[in-house]
């Protein structure tokens, strides 16, 4: 008896997702224009790894294509899990024999940022599948990719596209280019070193061009 409530408890804590309890630190529409350009609230924001939410709505298309089109292309079809990449990653981390190769979809991605650590561990990594399972239960695809945008990583102490664009362009979601939207999502696979690069190649401006050369 007692061995089976332990078993039962051991599913409950691997397949049951923790409630999704998320605060913004600070709407994004409470923002002035010249505020996301400051340096000296942009550190504070960085310090504080806060938030500053911004809704679906003024998050451009091509931001969000330029990100499905590299993390999950197949996000508005599968249900939380894509089987087949999971079986097909199996396969290469038991050739490897180790946990090389994650086949994460977008939700499995959220469910990491939210709920777990980032070891690779087949543990956690069954536990990520289980809870992007429950989300795409509890949530449509427009509050998932919402939740998503405004809760990963960009870079050194930051947390959602609102702090990124404002970060490394000066502007707030809503104006970003396609140009700007591609290279804002390419930061993602390795944010901390990629975006310090991008940072400053930004502040360094264009190479100036020799007459004559």
């Amino acid at each position: 008896m007692v061995v089976a409530a332990l078993g039962y408890a051991g599913a409950a804590r691997l397949f049951v997702v923790p409630p999704v309890a998320f605060a913004p630190s600070r709407p994004f529409g409470d923002l002035r224009a010249e505020e996301c350009g400051d340096d000296q609230f942009l550190a504070e924001v960085r310090r504080q790894r806060e938030v500053l939410f911004v809704p679906l709505a003024q998050i451009p298309s091509h931001v969000q294509r330029s990100l499905l089109d590299q993390e999950d292309r197949l996000f508005y079809i599968h249900s939380g899990v894509n089987w087949e990449l999971v079986w097909r990653a199996l396969g290469r981390n038991i050739a490897a024999g180790e946990v090389r190769y994650g086949a994460s979809t977008l939700t499995m991605q959220l469910a990491r940022e939210l709920f777990l650590d980032k070891q690779r561990r087949l543990l956690r990594k069954l536990r990520e599948m289980a809870y992007a399972l429950q989300l795409e239960r509890q949530l449509d695809k427009a509050q998932i990719l919402e939740l998503y945008l405004n809760v990963v990583h960009w870079g050194p102490g930051l947390r959602g596209i609102g702090a990124a664009s404002c970060y490394y362009f000066g502007i707030p979601p809503a104006e970003l280019s396609p140009e700007q939207s591609t290279r804002l999502v390419a930061l993602l696979p390795s944010p901390e070193r990629l975006g310090e690069s991008l940072r400053q190649e930004l502040r360094s401006g264009p190479t100036p061009v020799v007459a004559g050369s």
